[in-house]
């Protein structure tokens, strides 16, 4: 075995994870602000209500069981370099479209940080249809600060 290759694989390693942080930043430098985005058949979502909270112990246990729902409602991309366990990704865009969601199932919903508005729009169209909705409002910041596990599509 060439001895360069174990150390080779600990390179390329690094570098992914390091083309993966440069993407995720760029991303967020040129991403255009969420109030500017159109949404799809969400006229009714005005962000005034405030959604209950899901603490961090709750969004922990629900990404380990299938009884609670997990909405990441971050761009796609963020949602593919990584998520919360059991996580499926709805953003407000796309959230009039989105049919396959079980009814009275609870829900959680994050997005990038408590800054984001994004879950809470999300959370406040879906609250039409199931009032078992929160919010996660730390978000994927906290969740990935503490190092917890996470998943990726790609």
């Amino acid at each position: 075995m060439n001895p360069l290759k174990p150390k080779l694989k600990v390179i390329a390693h690094h570098l992914t994870q390091a083309l993966a942080i440069a993407l995720t930043s760029f991303l967020i430098a040129t991403s255009i602000p969420v109030s500017h985005m159109p949404y799809k058949n969400t006229e009714e979502i005005t962000n005034e209500k405030e959604l209950p909270i899901a603490t961090l112990e709750e969004i922990q246990e629900a990404s380990q069981s299938k009884t609670t729902t997990i909405i990441d409602a971050r761009p796609k991309p963020f949602y593919e370099l990584g998520h919360i366990p059991n996580a499926i990704n709805i953003t407000p865009r796309e959230i009039g479209s989105y049919e396959n969601l079980p009814e009275g199932k609870p829900i959680i919903v994050y997005c990038f940080s408590p800054t984001c508005p994004d879950s809470q729009k999300v959370g406040e169209f879906l609250q039409k249809n199931n009032e078992n909705i929160k919010i996660f409002k730390e978000g994927w910041e906290l969740w990935e600060m503490m190092g917890l596990p996470t998943e990726t599509t790609k």
